[in-house]
């Protein structure tokens, strides 16, 4: 008797101009080349308030990139910091409790870009709210205005994740202009910039099954970088 395939869930983005959800294809490959079912999350009004039931239904979960974090009691009109960008309290707060739910109960979990920068704020963890201001001399982590450059990151010996790639440093594309200042309580570091910035995490204790977090975008390169597409094939495999 074959194996179900894994049903991966993907959070999308808010709703664009046109009204709809949306999210980059290159996701969705990447998880159909590890052998998973792609799904769509989106952020929808009011919060479902059956986000429990729908995540009971997954075997692993995909926390995606985006736009900025909406800062405690940001004003989001035209007196709020401007140079936070796309900010979305509606998907905000959706995935905060998609993300909460998926570590309370040991979901499967890949958190891009915005999606390991959301976790690391539900543990207690800070942001840079703009890397040009506060690490003006360090590594340039996407190319102005707003395109993905490549950086390498080294990983941390013996962690999860330098065992998942299987090396200990790599080549990524970065298209980010935050990042974490602070690690969140309970996380550890596993991946650093040249200029000292967290690129990756994942949890101090191993009561999660399987979590890895990456302030890059696996996705983009994932079709031809072994080492990226590693990621999904990883959690596609703890999702069995």
């Amino acid at each position: 008797m074959t194996k179900r395939t894994p049903v991966i869930g993907l959070t999308a983005y808010g709703r664009d101009p046109q009204y709809t959800f949306a999210l980059q294809p290159e996701y969705l490959e990447a998880v159909v080349r590890a052998g998973g079912s792609p799904v769509l999350l989106p952020p929808i009004a009011p919060i479902a308030p059956d986000v429990a039931a729908c995540l009971d239904r997954l075997d692993g979960l995909v926390l995606t990139g985006g736009g900025d974090l909406t800062p405690p009691g940001e004003d989001t009109g035209a007196g709020g910091d401007r140079r936070l960008e796309k900010l979305d309290p509606l998907r905000d707060a959706f995935e905060r409790r998609v993300a909460r739910h998926a570590m309370e109960t040991g979901l499967p979990t890949l958190a891009i870009c915005r999606g390991m920068q959301l976790v690391n704020e539900l543990y207690g963890g800070t942001l840079y709210m703009h890397l040009p201001d506060d690490l003006p001399d360090g590594v340039a982590h996407r190319l102005p205005p707003r395109y993905p450059i490549p950086h390498p990151v080294a990983l941390a010996a013996g962690s999860g994740l330098a065992a998942i790639v299987d090396t200990d440093t790599l080549a990524t594309v970065s298209w980010h202009h935050q990042g974490i200042a602070s690690l969140g309580e309970g996380l550890r570091a596993t991946a650093w910039a040249e200029d000292g910035l967290i690129e990756a995490f994942e949890p101090a204790s191993p009561d999660h099954p399987w979590f890895q977090a990456v302030q890059w975008h696996p996705e983009m390169s994932a079709a031809y970088d072994v080492n990226q597409q590693r990621l999904f094939d990883g959690l596609v495999a703890a999702a069995f």
